[in-house]
Formats: C-alpha cells, structure tokens, sequence
C-alpha cells in the first residue's frame, strides 16, 4: 500500500479523478436523501475535491481518502425472525475464519441484521487485534444479512479486493487498535465514528487491480509452501556433489545464497570458511554448466 509493488502507469487514470467523481456522487446521494452524511464530516460539502496528507508518501498518482469520504453505504436493518420461512445468507464474526457465510432460515436467526450486498466489504470492529475483514460475495440468490458487529464499506468505484488487503494491512491494523472500547484484549470494540476518519492510500483503479493480483500471486504461493507442495527443503551442504547435482537437475534456475556468514567465524576458521565458499561455489557451478541451468550468485560475501 506505499506504491512499491507493482509499477505505476502514466497512462492510468489518477486517483484524484476517481475520488473527484465520488464527491460528486456522494454529495448528490446526500442532497437527494438517499444517504446520510457522516456525523461531524465535511468531506463531500465542497465543490471539488481537495487533495490531503498522508502518515507516509506515495505515489503522485495516488491519493490520501478516509471511509467517510468514500462509503456510499446506506445504514438498512433487517429482522429474520419476522420471515421464518425465509432464506438468509448470514456474514457472521464466528463464520468468518471458515471463509464462508452462514446459510440459515430467519426462524433460526434472533436478532435484527444489517442488510448488506454483493461486493460490500467487511471491518469487525470487535477485537479489532484479530483483523477480521471480509467480502461480501453472496453464494446464493438468498438476501444477504450481517452482524452489527461489522463496519460496512460500500463503493463499487474501488477494486474490492484491493481494500480488503489495505484494511488488513499492518497500517490500517494499528489505527484500528488506536481508539478502542472495552476492558481488555479479549473483548474490545473500535470505534465506528473513528474508523471512518482513518486516513487509507487510493491508488488508480488498475493499479489496485494489479496490487490485488500481485498479492494473490504471492499468497498463493505461501499457501503452496504452507502445504508442501512444489516445495522442498534439503538439510545439506553446498558442498555435498551429490546432493548438488540431484537438486540443480531438477531445478530451472539456481540462486546461490551465503555459504558462510558473519565476520567473527571467518576470523576464527579462515580456512574452513575459504574451502566453503570458493568449494561450495565451484560445486554449483559445475553442476549448472552441467545441465545449462541459469545462476544467480546473490551474496557479497562470495565476491
């Protein structure tokens, strides 16, 4: 979230327009009644958009917003129980670590929800530590409800996925942990009129989508590894041709890492230390040019 993922595109439409064309709609949703303005804001009162600052810098085609600014989200309650026939599709806090929604008859459900819809995105604000935040993408043709335990952000404008990695991000965790309620860790409560007031960096629209695809990428290649597959550690030596000459076969490319490090064991086992960097080095070497594998040597303590 500080511009540093992926490139930026001059070519892309800036952040300032996208948060220009919010105001506009917001302001007008407001003058209409559809929606309320946030309690003692006065983010959408002005006739064009006014550029803020941030905690960090960004990109110039980026830009500082608030959820005040942003959400066109428009408060709506519903109570199941009064259609026990009734279908829901339920956003519950205890469902959430399952990845998916609750499928439940409104006899089943006791109190009054939040109406939400598809693309909406999720912020607990109880226990906010836990970082719960989650997006609404509706498995069923049933009426989507949420606990009032959620804060709810609702602009189509954003790449969704994108705001659920920025609200989850170390940044935006500590700000929701900086002004909280309750007696202690195990049962506290963020302030919804505070979060809305928290400032979180927008960049252009595609780059958000480029930001989203490149963290899925990266994702899913910790889960890869998380669970053993197209991963595979050896506990060995670089100096072992053996074990070498098997793990360069069957790689597509070597990148060769530190073989001795720290300054006291090189003073200490000079000759230890030279046998294992110029003798590991060779070792990989050979076995690249032996099956025409591309190598990178990454440490300077091998120069």
């Amino acid at each position: 979230i500080r511009g540093k993922l992926v490139p930026q595109d001059p070519n892309d439409e800036p952040a300032s327009v996208l948060l220009e064309r919010i105001r506009a709609e917001k302001q007008q949703l407001i003058k209409e009644g559809k929606i309320k303005a946030p309690k003692g804001s006065k983010a959408c009162d002005t006739s064009h958009y006014e550029k803020v600052e941030g905690p960090f810098e960004i990109p110039e085609s980026w830009e500082w917003t608030t959820m005040d600014f942003c959400n066109l989200y428009k408060s709506a309650t519903s109570n199941p129980f009064l259609y026990p026939e009734q279908d829901f599709e339920l956003y519950s806090v205890p469902t959430f670590d399952t990845g998916m929604p609750e499928f439940v008859k409104g006899q089943d459900v006791s109190s009054s929800k939040k109406v939400v819809e598809k693309g909406d995105v999720l912020l607990c604000k109880i226990n906010p530590h836990l970082n719960r935040v989650w997006l609404v993408s509706q498995h069923t043709e049933f009426d989507c409800i949420a606990s009032s335990e959620w804060i709810i952000f609702r602009n189509k404008e954003f790449d969704a996925s994108y705001l659920i990695y920025c609200f989850q991000s170390p940044y935006f965790k500590d700000l929701m942990l900086s002004n909280v309620s309750g007696v202690g860790g195990s049962l506290t409560r963020a302030q919804p009129e505070s979060v809305g007031k928290y400032l979180f960096p927008v960049p252009p629209v595609q780059e958000q989508k480029k930001i989203s695809t490149a963290l899925d990428a990266l994702f899913s290649l910790i889960n890869e590894i998380d669970d053993g597959k197209n991963f595979r550690l050896i506990n060995d030596t670089v100096n072992n041709p053996v074990i070498v000459d098997e793990c360069v076969k069957q790689a597509d490319q070597v990148y060769h890492l530190a073989s001795a490090v720290g300054v006291k064991l090189i003073i200490e086992q000079p000759v230890h230390t030279i046998e294992s960097i110029v003798g590991g080095t060779e070792c990989v070497l050979k076995a690249c040019s032996r099956y025409r594998r591309p190598f990178l040597l990454t440490s300077t303590s091998e120069v």
